[in-house]
């Protein structure tokens, strides 16, 4: 089982120092906390996705309104805020 964190943080990790992810979506990080039980999502220009671990990547975070790159999955679980599809981030970058 602990083979499982390991290779989980070993891929994350390399993500993280790759200049870009592969089949990538665009989007802007929009700040949604004044909605009730919101905080901050990802808005494409098809939908909006809320990160379960967006603070796992502060760091590759474009500052401002710029746009960046990112991949997901699918993410199991329920949301207060119900503005997007709820998703686990699994690489950042700002090139494609």
């Amino acid at each position: 089982m602990k083979w499982i964190y390991v290779l989980g943080f070993l891929v994350l990790t390399s993500c993280a120092k790759q200049m870009s992810c592969p089949n990538a979506v665009k989007g802007k990080i929009k700040n949604l906390v004044g909605l009730d039980g919101c905080g901050w999502v990802i808005a494409t220009k098809e939908k909006t996705f809320e990160p379960v671990n967006l603070g796992d990547f502060t760091t590759q975070l474009p500052k401002g309104n710029k746009l960046f790159y990112f991949t997901y999955e699918p993410f199991e679980g329920s949301s207060i805020c119900m503005a997007g599809q709820i998703v686990k981030i699994t690489c950042v970058s700002r090139k494609k």
